[in-house]
């Protein structure tokens, strides 16, 4: 429990260090946290960034559809589900025939 508590506070302490470090470091006249919001911006501004923003958009939209949507079984589902059944009956009357035979 000790061990834990230490690494969290160390933990704490490094996350803290850095936070400071990035607002008090200057670069060019800027701080580290500049630099990295301008990083940011210019990346965001990106085709490849925007086309990647818009499919993960459109992914988050499918599964909230999927999510809302009732749990009906897709058409594939139901036929397997007869395949299954009508494999189960002929393993059932191939079984029956089979005793048959032996009890003869």
């Amino acid at each position: 429990m000790f061990k834990f508590l230490g690494f969290l506070l160390k933990s704490v302490l490094v996350i803290a260090i850095v936070l400071v470090l990035g607002q008090v470091l200057e670069i060019d006249g800027k701080t580290v946290s500049d630099h990295v919001k301008s990083g940011i911006r210019m990346a965001e501004k990106n085709e490849g960034v925007a086309e990647l923003k818009e499919r993960a958009q459109s992914l988050l939209r499918d599964s909230e559809k999927g999510a809302r949507s009732p749990a009906n079984e897709s058409s594939d589902a139901k036929e397997m589900k007869k395949n299954l059944e009508a494999i189960r009956e002929a393993k059932a009357k191939e079984k029956a025939a089979l005793q048959e035979l032996l009890q003869d």
